[in-house]
Order: structure tokens, then C-alpha cells, then sequence
């Protein structure tokens, strides 16, 4: 069995927290941990209720470069969301300490980002939830 830790944005902003959430996914067995690469004002726009949130629990590249390179010195495998072009960026800029990219359902139908994608040439999960039966056919 491989057990993937989700720790998405469980930390609420706190960057710290982010360090202990990955540690305690290696001692609870866990094989790798996901986190999600994206940029605030990639999600929502400023009108939209939980942007303030995703504001202030954002993190920068530099900071999600650190976490996943904590995750792999705890010899934990690496695995992230991909949202946007930033979060690619980013992930690009990691390549070396990630091992697998998942694709949100909000982000299979973006044909350019998901070709960017699978060009890093990496094992990829694709999530559908809230996808129709013929979106997921394509």
C-alpha cells in the first residue's frame, strides 16, 4: 500500500506548522506527503468570499521550496496539485525533489496547463470529482 499525506493547506498560513505536519506524516508510515502549488489570484478574484483566505495563507515559491525539500530529507516522496501557471512555475523550478503531480478536476480542462504537465514526464493522478462523465472521457 502507498499512503499519499494530504497536507494541501492545513497549516492555514502558519509556515512553521507546515514543517510538523510533514514530520508527523513520516512517523505515522506515511510514504509521501501532497501539497497544493497555486497562486491566490489564480483561484479567485478579489469579490470572491474566501479570497481575503487564500491571500493570507499563501505561501511563496520560496517557502514551497522548502517544504518539499524538508519532505524529501525525511525520505518521504513528494507529490503536488498543480493549479495554475504559477504553481507549474514552481513545480518546474523543484522537478528534482518532486515525484508526482496530481491534476485537480478544475484543472483537467485546462488543455495548455495539463500538456505543460505531463511534459515534466512525471507519474500523474487526475482527479474528476465534479466532472461530468463526458468531460473525464476526453
Amino acid at each position: 500500500m502507498y499512503i499519499i499525506a494530504e497536507i494541501a493547506n492545513a497549516a492555514q498560513g502558519v509556515f512553521e506548522d507546515n514543517f510538523k505536519l510533514v514530520s508527523k506524516a513520516q512517523k505515522t508510515g506515511a510514504n509521501a506527503v501532497k501539497f497544493q502549488f497555486y497562486k491566490y489570484d489564480a483561484l479567485s478574484t478579489p469579490s470572491y468570499s474566501k479570497y481575503e483566505i487564500y491571500k493570507e495563507t499563501f505561501y511563496t515559491a520560496g517557502q514551497r521550496s522548502k517544504f518539499v525539500k524538508f519532505a524529501k530529507s525525511l525520505g518521504l516522496d513528494v507529490w503536488v496539485d498543480i493549479f495554475d501557471e504559477w504553481g507549474f512555475e514552481v513545480a518546474r523550478k523543484n522537478l528534482s525533489h518532486i515525484d508526482g503531480i496530481k491534476i485537480p478536476p478544475t484543472v483537467s480542462l485546462n488543455y495548455k496547463l495539463v500538456e505543460q504537465i505531463l511534459d515534466l514526464k512525471l507519474p500523474i493522478l487526475v482527479g474528476v470529482g465534479g466532472l461530468d462523465d463526458d468531460q473525464i472521457d476526453v
